[in-house]
This record gives C-alpha cells, sequence and structure tokens, in this order.
C-alpha cells in the first residue's frame, strides 16, 4: 500500500492516510471517556479517567489535523513533544495558510485556560505528586469532567471539519 505522504518542512510530514485514523481513535477515546464519566448500576464514576481520556481525543483530534494540513515530526508523535497541547495548536495557527480551506482549519476551538487546564490533567489525574495532597483519581468531579468532555466534542467536531477540507 503506497502512503500518501508529503513533507512539507524539514522533518514534518503531513500524511492524509493517517490523518482519519488519528481522528477514528480519537473517537472512540471520545466514547470511553463518556462511559467512565458515568455512574452505572453498582459502578461509580471515574471522573479522573474521563479527563485523562479527553485530553487524548484532543490530542489525538489535534494530530490529524497536523496530519492534513502543517505535518508532525516524529518528536509530536511519540517523542518528549507528543503531549504539548498548546504547542500543537500554535503550529496549526501559524502555518502557511494559502487557501480559504487552509484558513478555516486554523479556527481552533481554544480558549487557552481551558487547553492548558486539560494538558496539565494529563499527568495530574493519573500521577500523585509531591505538594499535591490526595489520591489524583478522587482529585476530580462531575465538573471536572463536563468540562473535559465539552473540550474534547469541540475538538473531533473541528478535526472533522478539517477532515473534509480538499486536498491542496
Amino acid at each position: 500500500m503506497k502512503h500518501d505522504l508529503a513533507r512539507v518542512a524539514p522533518n514534518r510530514v503531513v500524511d492524509r492516510q493517517q490523518a482519519p485514523i488519528w481522528l477514528q481513535q480519537a473517537r472512540l477515546e471520545l466514547i470511553a471517556a463518556k462511559k467512565l464519566a458515568e455512574a452505572t448500576g453498582a459502578y461509580r464514576a471515574l471522573y479522573a479517567a474521563a479527563v485523562w481520556h479527553c485530553e487524548q481525543v484532543v490530542e489525538m483530534s489535534i494530530k490529524s489535523a497536523m496530519l492534513r494540513t502543517c505535518g508532525v515530526s516524529e518528536d509530536e508523535v511519540g517523542g518528549g513533544a507528543a503531549h504539548d497541547l498548546i504547542d500543537h495548536i500554535k503550529r496549526i495557527k501559524m502555518a502557511e495558510a494559502n487557501t480559504m480551506e487552509q484558513r478555516r482549519s486554523q479556527q481552533v476551538p481554544l480558549e487557552y485556560e481551558d487547553v492548558d487546564w486539560l494538558k496539565r490533567a494529563y499527568l495530574a489525574s493519573r500521577y500523585p505528586k509531591p505538594g499535591r495532597w490526595g489520591v489524583p483519581a478522587l482529585l476530580y468531579d462531575d465538573k471536572d469532567a463536563a468540562r473535559a468532555l465539552k473540550l474534547a466534542e469541540l475538538f473531533v467536531g473541528w478535526a472533522e471539519r478539517v477532515e473534509d477540507l480538499p486536498d491542496p
């Protein structure tokens, strides 16, 4: 199978075959987050886990859009920069846009405070940390899960619109 790869800048790759795969994984993570945010039967809701999965939804949605527009570097997929939501959003917003469709893709549903909160929750919802008392899984509540789910749904919707763009 031939990959539709294009180098857009040194060490950055656009891959239109991988973009929908990342978006589909984001959709599946969103289903998991919704399930974790609701109590069912004898099981209580796991809000911290829902928040973490929402961070993954946003991250995968952004990477799907990057694979479609400005490209990704190896480090942004699996290295030290892989989870930096704010840096990924900045890259998309600052990429050179030559068409109306590319400019439309730069309309990222970004509220800095929300995305920064979600970025920090990536670790805080899972790992105990000195100075932050309590079990991470118990530090999040239904309001946190609702906030994270709203962000996740916004980003999936945005990434779906990016995916519908014609090829450059």
